[in-house]
Parts: C-alpha cells; sequence; structure tokens
C-alpha cells in the first residue's frame, strides 16, 4: 500500500494533505481502530517546514529578480544614454571629415594659387631685370 493510502481514493487524489489526513481519519473510522495521529502531525509538520523553505526560497528569488529587472532597467537608460552620445559624437566626426575635405580643397586651390603668383613675381622680377638690361645697354652703362 502506499505510505500516504490508497492513492485512488477521490478523498487522497490531488488534494494534498487535507485529503491525506482525512482519507486517514476516514480509513480508521471505517477500520474501528483509534491510531495515533502523531505520525500524521509529524509528517505535516514536515510538510509545513519544506513549505516554509520553499515560501522563503521564492521570496528570495523574487528579491533577486527584483534586482535583476532594476538593474535591466538601468543598463536601458544608460544604453540609450549612450546612443544619444553615439549619435552627438558621430554628428561632430562627421562633421570634422566634412570640414577637413573642404580644407583640403581650399588649400590646393591656395597652393594653385600660390604657384601662380610665384611663376608671376618672377615673370615681373625678370622682366624688370632684362628693362634694366636693355637700358644699359641702349645708353651705354
Amino acid at each position: 500500500m502506499h505510505k500516504y493510502g490508497d492513492p485512488t481514493t477521490p478523498l487522497a487524489t490531488h488534494r494534498g494533505m487535507g485529503g491525506y489526513l482525512n482519507y486517514t481519519r476516514n480509513v480508521t473510522r471505517l477500520k474501528g481502530v483509534n491510531m495515533p495521529y502523531t505520525e500524521d502531525v509529524t509528517d505535516v509538520k514536515e510538510f509545513m517546514t519544506i513549505m516554509t523553505d520553499v515560501k522563503v526560497s521564492v521570496a528570495e528569488m523574487n528579491g533577486k529578480m527584483d534586482r535583476v529587472m532594476d538593474a535591466t532597467s538601468d543598463t536601458k537608460e544608460s544604453v540609450e544614454q549612450l546612443k544619444g552620445t553615439v549619435d552627438k559624437v558621430k554628428d561632430t566626426a562627421v562633421a570634422a571629415d566634412n570640414r577637413s575635405k573642404v580644407n583640403e580643397k581650399e588649400i590646393k586651390e591656395i597652393k594653385e594659387n600660390n604657384r601662380r603668383i610665384t611663376i608671376a613675381l618672377i615673370s615681373i622680377v625678370g622682366a624688370f631685370v632684362l628693362q634694366i638690361i636693355f637700358f644699359m645697354l641702349t645708353f651705354g652703362f
């Protein structure tokens, strides 16, 4: 026989300890035996101790889950802040890159203009030197 009685009896099935106690009491009444319930009380005490431990464990798990959820929420907020910062940094980097490309074009233009100015100055100085030489040769200096 099963430890808690015949599990197919309606009082014993799917009712937990209450069904077990009712079943035990009914069986002892039917048989006319007055058995002490100390074993039943001990079983119930053990069961209640186990249930108390389970409740404590569940409460601890709930506390841990609350901390995990809080940490997840904090992490989401941090990620959102970082996304905003990354977007700002990206915009700054793109603007700096565009400005550097513009500056590079301007430097090329300045170099080209500088080359033209240098050629023009050399031509002017050369023309002035030739003018002086022509003047000296013409007037015999």
